[in-house]
């Protein structure tokens, strides 16, 4: 049936945090972890990642996560095999959580370790060239940095 509007009324502002973007993050989050038809869930939900039960209110996430939270920032699980829970997350920019995914590509170079993309900019080098490199080559972590691209 409808909804009368005071009933949405008070299902919408009973935390006021519908349309922020916390509560989408809050949603989603929840949607990887235990909705079995989201398209992320086999790699949440379905590996037995879980929300603590506490932030399965979205007020207390929110209240739990002020002091890191900002709107450049996204969520991330420091154990990426952990739960979502105060002591494995942080909060990090966007571009830093792309290197984060499981098919980023890490080089060592001089004792440092950094995603290829992150290594392509500093050396002023074709990401494509160097997964290239990575991917149909057997060199080096060292010889992918440092043989110049042929023109």
């Amino acid at each position: 049936g409808c909804l009368n509007t005071e009933q949405f009324v008070e299902r919408s502002t009973k935390h006021g945090l519908y349309h922020t973007r916390i509560y989408k993050i809050h949603v989603m989050m929840m949607a990887r972890c235990y909705n079995s038809k989201h398209m992320y869930y086999a790699r949440y939900g379905g590996r037995g990642i879980k929300v603590c039960p506490q932030w399965h209110d979205v007020a207390t996430f929110a209240a739990d996560n002020a002091a890191a939270y900002a709107d450049n920032l996204t969520i991330e699980r420091q154990d990426n095999d952990g739960d979502y829970e105060p002591s494995n997350v942080t909060w990090i920019p966007q571009e830093k959580q792309a290197h984060n995914k499981s098919n980023s590509i890490y080089l060592t170079f001089k004792g440092e370790t950094k995603p290829l993309v992150i290594w392509a900019a500093e050396r002023k080098m074709s990401v494509h060239a160097l997964r290239n490199r990575y991917y149909k080559t057997n060199m080096s972590d060292e010889e992918i940095l440092t043989t110049p691209v042929r023109c």
